[in-house]
């Protein structure tokens, strides 16, 4: 069947009108040159802007149904609201996520002791709104204890006084709560691209395998199966991250051939350090507000090494980096390992939040992508000012990546940021913090290049560029409906909204019913 969609308007382009057959556009222009085709049926979008469906290059489509589960700590204006919210909660357990202790009336990160005080019968765990950082009660860490046995090895990850656990701790406190099932995993996902589609959100590139205690070939073969049983909507592309290079190789060398539908393998991650708010990202000089630098998970001879594995298993590689020193050693890794190795690749660093003009442009010159969450400035940007002093200047600097044409891709990291791309797109071209002053507005991304990154260029890093991303002929008619969107007038971002949402020529949301 032909359908001809109509009176509508792709920014920053002429089309006014498209034709989609068997879920691909097959032709553009105007309403005219449109109804002159063959057509079986006609779609009156009333005037409203449409964009290529939003492809959230990076997130946790497993965190994000598992947090729409849980106790969202972000709710709550202090942890006095928090313990009440925890006490009133059912079940054997209780996992809260979402605090910040910049948004808390007491201005520091809730203790063990708070949370012994909200309850000492169940395990409690707190995350951040990072997920860097998890605050545990009692009860918590003894289960983590008698599962684990011994505290982990990693002292400098933890206090166990203050019931504090970050990166690598993260997976030992995590044992005081049961694996989920398969079941439990699946419900999980769907409830994620719910809503996801809701919010106009066809693609993502996600890690899942790190998310939960269930093991990695779990989760894969749960997303493989909701795509073959046709429940998978979504694009997925997995964004392999196995905890270590060791690891990731047994896992790649268990992996055989799959066919290249909705979910699919894409790049082998790896953290090389923490983050900003738990003061763990790596960085050349001492944070302004505390002493030390963060945290290195892998040094540069490491990563070259996974680098070589990537390449050997014909994988890109995406690299969680926010520190201006862990950036430094990937950049000093893949300096080194480009000279013998042949892959074209598509490697990219997640997040590059501290990063100097020097380190981008040797980003350019490798080829190496930045996969960005404009959302971190509203959040964070008096954490920055206060955690690295001037050298704020340095961070979130999205204009000069977009100036200098390094392969940018927009996501969220959600659930660590709401996973909404308006609200994502109007911080990338307004850098507005959470009481609405710029945050160093020269670093503001032009609209048409937040777009880009926003569509094409996670399609980039996840190789379909070819046939996803744009409102072009021979696309995917992945497209979303925005009314109240001006190109012209990027300050209609606020109150835009998202009306409907079609994959593949398909409608999968509507909030014109």
């Amino acid at each position: 069947m032909r359908t001809a969609y109509i009176h509508l308007h792709v920014p920053f382009t002429n089309t006014r009108a498209f034709l989609v057959e068997a879920g691909r556009i097959i032709k553009t222009g105007s309403p005219r040159r449109i109804l002159n085709s063959h057509i079986d049926h006609v779609v009156d979008l009333k005037d409203a802007t449409v964009l290529p469906g939003f492809h959230d290059a990076h997130m946790h489509l497993l965190g994000k149904g598992m947090t729409l589960n849980q106790l969202d700590a972000s709710r709550y204006a202090s942890t006095a609201g928090i313990q009440r919210a925890i006490r009133q909660r059912g079940g054997r357990e209780v996992v809260a996520r979402g605090f910040h202790e910049d948004m808390l009336e007491e201005g520091r990160t809730p203790t063990r002791a708070d949370l012994d005080a909200a309850d000492r019968d169940r395990p409690v765990l707190l995350y951040r709104a990072c997920g860097h950082l998890i605050v545990a009660n009692t009860p918590a860490i003894e289960a983590a204890e008698k599962r684990r046995g011994g505290y982990p090895e990693a002292k400098e990850t933890f206090d166990v006084n203050q019931g504090w656990f970050s990166e690598t701790a993260r997976e030992w406190i995590a044992a005081a709560l049961p694996s989920p099932d398969e079941q439990t995993l699946e419900a999980w996902i769907l409830d994620a691209q719910d809503a996801l589609l809701s919010q106009g959100v066809t693609a993502v590139a996600s890690d899942d395998f790190s998310v939960t205690a269930a093991d990695p070939a779990l989760v894969h073969r749960v997303l493989k199966q909701l795509d073959a049983d046709g429940k998978l909507k979504l694009f997925v592309l997995e964004q392999a991250n196995l905890g270590g290079i060791a690891a990731t190789e047994r896992f790649l060398n268990t992996m055989q051939k799959q066919p290249q539908g909705r979910y699919r393998l894409g790049p082998i991650k790896l953290f090389t350090d923490g983050s900003l708010g738990a003061g763990t990202a790596w960085m050349k000089k001492p944070y302004a507000d505390m002493a030390g630098r963060g945290l290195s998970v892998f040094n540069d001879r490491e990563i070259e090494r996974f680098f070589h594995l990537a390449h050997a298993h014909g994988r890109d590689v995406a690299l969680h980096a926010i520190g201006d020193a862990a950036i430094e050693a990937i950049l000093m890794a893949y300096g080194r390992a480009q000279r013998t190795l042949q892959h074209a690749h598509r490697h990219a660093i997640i997040h590059a939040q501290l990063a100097s003009r020097n380190q981008l442009a040797r980003m350019h010159t490798l080829g190496i992508g930045a996969q960005i969450q404009p959302a971190f400035v509203r959040t964070d940007a008096e954490l920055a000012r206060r955690r690295l002093g001037k050298r704020s200047a340095d961070a979130y600097a999205f204009g000069t990546m977009e100036s200098l044409g390094i392969p940018l891709a927009l996501s969220t990291d959600c659930p660590i940021e709401s996973s909404e791309p308006l609200a994502n797109l109007d911080t990338a071209v307004h850098r507005l913090d959470k009481n609405n002053a710029p945050f160093h507005p020269e670093e503001r991304m032009s609209l048409k290049g937040a777009i880009d990154a926003y569509t094409r260029g996670g399609a980039y890093f996840a190789r379909t560029d070819n046939w996803m991303g744009q409102i072009r002929k021979g696309f995917d008619a992945d497209f979303v409906v925005v009314e109240g969107l001006d190109a012209d007038a990027p300050q209609t971002l606020e109150t835009a909204r998202v009306a409907e949402t079609y994959i593949r020529g398909e409608r999968v949301w509507s909030g014109w019913d």
